[in-house]
């Protein structure tokens, strides 16, 4: 088995809620840059380009993006609560339950065309929560070795500062990678920083396309 490793960037917040209520409170005050506000910020900047005959504005094809109203903000607030509030229930199930709500969701699919995307769309999760549990059930087919470190922000809240994830043939050889992407990295716990193992199927792993995996 190959020592590759990847380390990546730093990563995910555990408590989000601080970020996405700055993010609200500073959107009706955002300034969205234009190229032409680009072209006179410079001539400003590097006088120079005065001696230039015009400044010319660059022309793009970036598709301009709707205002949302609060009226539309507050109506994707509560669809994000209820795509939230749906996942969480979905998690909770055993495998069994899953199985029997993919062929009710599948059912009331093709019988109710009113709400036919969404519960499309609960079938596809569902059905993708029944096959990661039968994974972990068999350990077949490839998992992923992940070792995460987490350091302390504040009394309420980590931050994940490094990442290292290596790809395994199948559960059993996942688990002896952890252990010892554990041993080589226990040096790294310290205060306030704690290193973190733990086994993901590959559709786990899915849920975290920006990182990066290092084969075996």
């Amino acid at each position: 088995m190959a020592n590759a490793q990847e380390k990546k960037k730093p990563g995910k917040v555990v408590d989000l809620r601080p970020d996405v209520k700055r993010k609200q409170l500073l959107e009706p005050y955002r300034w969205d840059v234009t190229a032409e506000h680009l072209d006179r910020i410079a001539a400003d900047l590097w006088p120079g380009l005065a001696k230039a005959n015009e400044v010319r504005t660059v022309k793009g094809s970036l598709r301009k993006i709707p205002p949302l109203t609060r009226e539309g903000r507050e109506a994707v607030d509560k669809l994000h609560s209820a795509v939230a509030n749906m996942t969480n229930c979905l998690q909770g199930l055993s495998e069994a339950a899953l199985k029997g709500l993919v062929y009710e969701a599948d059912h009331l699919a093709a019988a109710y065309a009113e709400g036919r995307p969404f519960w499309q769309a609960i079938t596809t999760e569902a059905q993708k929560y029944k096959d990661i549990q039968t994974q972990h059930r068999t350990g077949k087919g490839p998992f992923v070795a992940v070792l995460r470190l987490w350091k302390e922000v504040d009394k309420y809240e980590v931050r994940e500062v490094d990442t290292i994830a290596v790809r395994c043939k199948n559960k059993a050889a996942a688990i002896e990678t952890a252990r010892r992407l554990l041993a080589e990295n226990a040096h790294r716990f310290d205060d306030g920083v704690s290193v973190e193992a733990e086994v993901l199927a590959s559709l786990e792993w899915e849920a975290e396309p920006e990182k990066e995996v290092a084969e075996t």
